[in-house]
């Protein structure tokens, strides 16, 4: 479940009294903007962690530090949730575990099965040197900016060619039934 507002009020509440540090409104949408976007257990544990380690009220480069991690094991293991969904995805609808994915592949590629189309063509060797030279670097320099408040799905072959039909889609793509009443 993404980090809601209430809970961000509480988290605040509770650095402003251990720190003796107040905020504004301000301040607080500064933190909002930023964080919105995690699940709410990260964001909660990100400044559990602040609380026990630091002498000083966070700022939200060091929550975010704590949410992202090395950005380059991230980077790799964003690369094989990638992998994944290349070897089983084609045809469904889905959004990856990772949201920085969704949004620098439609960001970067317009679309899932444009990278697919991309990706495919590509043999061993060339699939090693677009990880490493450009999916990688992709991957660190969007995984420091904000994230969308709705985070795009990755729309597979099935949904795509049902909505160009004029169907309306199941979240998987497929197209949705109309049954007639007896």
């Amino acid at each position: 479940m993404k980090l809601s507002h209430k809970k961000l009020l509480t988290l605040m509440a509770m650095c402003s009294s251990v720190y003796g540090q107040t905020t504004n409104e301000n301040v607080m949408e500064v933190y909002w903007q930023l964080l919105s976007g995690y699940p709410e257990e990260e964001v909660v544990k990100a400044f559990n962690h602040h609380l026990s380690h630091s002498k000083f009220f966070p700022k939200p480069s060091e929550i975010l530090d704590q949410l992202r991690g090395d950005p380059e094991a991230q980077a790799l293991i964003a690369f094989q949730e990638f992998d994944q969904a290349f070897d089983t995805s084609y045809y469904h609808s889905f959004q990856f575990k990772d949201p920085v994915l969704n949004v620098m592949i439609i960001d970067l590629y317009g679309s899932w099965l444009n990278l697919y189309d991309k990706v495919s063509m590509m043999d061993s060797k060339s699939y090693e040197i677009w990880k490493l030279k450009e999916f990688i670097p992709a991957y660190k320099a969007f995984a420091t900016r904000p994230f969308p408040s709705v985070i795009p799905k990755m729309i597979g072959y099935h949904e795509s060619e049902n909505s160009a039909k004029g169907y309306r889609c199941l979240p998987d793509g497929n197209p949705i039934v109309e049954t007639k009443k007896q």
